[in-house]
């Protein structure tokens, strides 16, 4: 018995242990999901949605934008092997256990044709067509055949006529019609779907108001309505939209004022207003505001983005407005604004990176209180009635500082000899500007843009420009420049005016030949074709006697213009001359064409 026992003792561990063993492997194999294959039904259906498209490979070719990433388009439905598990097909997501397709992705598949009611995929839960060629109208019963759709998006399509009633019966959280030719009133059903996040009905042609039902959507964050054709005044029932973190309503025919108390005078603070904390993106271009939205806009802490061009905004552009700690972005240009409220507090915009107030009214000195905003790479504050000097404090801008444009005020004065280590654009042009250019600017390596013309600059040719290794526009025209044109190469200079000065000297007539950048012009990046330039026309052309040709020669005075060249920041070439200046005329001598004419 002694040994027996021992036998046994020494037994049961391993005993037990392989059952244990046995046990777990029953459970796991017996909870492990069994992948299933694509239902037979759902395959047929997709096969006969890809018999309904056709596959049109655009000689053209583009690129989509998915999740803010560039993809390159193919068509995603030449995968589709009939004799193959559908669930293995491109663009197909099956849910494993049922094997029913939950998710069709059939974005960027240059796809184009009709929808018709052929989708009867009865389990999906996200269907994405965008970025095709698909037309005519969505399919009425898509809320009938999709009842489970919580992310529909047909973006980038040709569809027309309205959004189906259908849809409003279903329970979508995004919801994307942007960039179609949809037509018709927004339906007020649109209110009905209640777990709606992101609605983008932006680019399309929808006429009317815009419905208050939009402000029983409780969980909506991105609201996106601009390019299209909506009137009237902006709902004040968009006091509810809480989470509300983007509001893109531009380019559109609205009127008004934003209303953010529900016509009442309370308190902003006792009222639900228009627009809720959380707001990050304001875009609200174009909507024919008539006042400066303080109330809606002095508590949004987290705003980032605020643009309200282009409206009829009168009066002074608040001081509050400097103080939102997360500001980077403000666009306020084509306006009527006279100036700028005076506030001593301005610490709040060091992270604003780029100020736009063009085509105001705004006159007087230029602020100083610009100087405190460290981070900003970008200022425009062109055609206005600003006076004055150019602010000293200015040198406190320049290591972030790329685009300035001063261009069509009435400032005096010399340009400050600070150095802007990172400016890339520097528009003076149509001021009262004298002295002479600041050498500084030889250290501004980055620079591609200079525009001084229309002042009064008494100066030389800067040839010292030419170690810039970037300079691609040169505008000096109408001032008071003087002397020879002396040689000179510069290596990116693609547009040179320099008309209306006080040059004087013979000038080669390959002088621009010289120039790099001018004589590549036609290569694909820039599309332009390049004719050979040529010498001054000959006598006979001109009829001119021997001793006006000569005399010509030595008084020639060359005016090298570009019609078209734009002020400011690089746009890109158009069309240009070398303009030459004779005694009696004005002739042109064509250098570039350009081919899209």
């Amino acid at each position: 018995m002694k040994g027996y026992w021992n036998i046994t003792k020494s037994t049961i561990p391993i005993t037990l242990s392989v059952f244990f063993l046995f046990i777990y492997n029953q459970v796991n194999v017996v909870a492990a999901p069994t992948r299933h294959l694509c239902r037979p039904e759902q395959r047929e259906a997709l096969v006969e949605l890809k018999r309904e498209l056709e596959v049109f490979i655009s000689p053209f070719g583009y690129n989509c934008y998915v999740n803010g990433t560039i993809v390159t388009p193919h068509p995603k439905t030449e995968s589709w092997e009939i004799n193959n598990d559908c669930c293995t097909w491109e663009g197909i997501t099956c849910n494993v256990l049922s094997g029913e397709v939950i998710k069709l992705d059939l974005s960027c598949s240059y796809l184009r044709g009709q929808l018709h009611s052929s989708i009867n995929l009865h389990s999906l839960t996200a269907l994405d067509l965008s970025s095709n060629d698909f037309s005519g109208q969505i399919m009425s019963s898509v809320g009938n055949l999709l009842p489970l759709l919580t992310s529909l998006d047909l973006s980038y399509n040709r569809f027309s006529g309205q959004i189906p009633s259908s849809i409003g019966n279903l329970s979508l959280s995004s919801l994307d019609l942007s960039d179609n030719q949809l037509s018709g009133q927004l339906p007020s059903w649109i209110g009905n779907l209640s777990h709606l996040t992101q609605l983008d009905l932006s680019r399309n042609n929808f006429s009317g108001q815009i419905p208050s039902s939009i402000g029983k959507l409780p969980q909506l964050t991105f609201l996106v309505l601009s390019s299209n054709q909506l009137v009237g005044q902006i709902p004040s029932s968009f006091g509810n939209l809480n989470h509300l973190l983007s509001l893109i309503l531009d380019s559109n025919m609205l009127n008004g004022l934003l209303k953010c108390s529900h016509g009442t005078a309370k308190k902003i603070s006792s009222v639900p207003y228009l627009l809720m904390q959380p707001i990050q993106s304001l875009l609200l271009s174009g909507c024919g505001i008539t006042e400066f939205p303080s109330e809606l806009l002095k508590t949004k802490q987290l705003l980032t983005d605020l643009d309200i061009s282009n409206n009829k905004l009168k009066g002074q552009v608040p001081g509050w407005l400097w103080t939102l700690p997360y500001l980077r972005h403000v666009d306020l240009s084509n306006n009527n604004l006279i100036s700028f409220e005076r506030s001593t507090r301005h610490g709040g915009a060091s992270s604003m990176m780029a100020l736009l107030v063009s085509n105001n009214n705004l006159a007087g000195e230029i602020p100083s209180f610009l100087c405190d905003l460290p981070s900003l790479r970008t200022l425009d504050l062109s055609n206005n009635n600003f006076s004055g000097l150019i602010p000293p404090c200015f040198r406190n801008l320049k290591r972030a500082l790329s685009d300035l444009n001063l261009g069509q005020n009435r400032l005096h004065g010399a340009l400050p000899e600070y150095i802007f280590e990172s400016l890339r654009s520097l528009d003076v042009g149509h001021n009262q500007l004298t002295g002479k250019l600041p050498r500084a600017l030889v250290h501004s390596s980055y620079l591609e843009v200079l525009n001084v013309g229309n002042n009064v600059i008494n100066d030389t040719f800067p040839f010292w420009l030419s170690s810039l290794p970037t300079l691609k526009v040169l505008v000096l025209r109408s001032n008071a420049f003087h002397g020879p044109i002396l040689q000179a190469s510069f290596p990116k200079l693609q547009i040179i005016d320099i008309s209306y000065n006080h040059f004087n000297g013979a000038l080669p007539s390959d002088y621009f030949v010289k120039w790099k950048a001018m004589s590549s012009l036609g290569t694909n990046e820039d599309k332009l074709n390049r004719k050979d330039i040529h010498a001054p026309a000959s006598h006979k052309q001109y009829e001119t006697t021997e001793t006006e040709e000569e005399d010509e020669e030595e008084m020639l005075s060359w005016i090298a213009a570009l019609i078209g060249a734009v002020p400011g920041v690089f746009l890109g070439l158009t069309l240009g001359y070398i303009l030459v200046s004779y005694r009696p005329e004005w002739r042109f001598i064509t250098y570039l064409k350009n081919l899209e004419d």
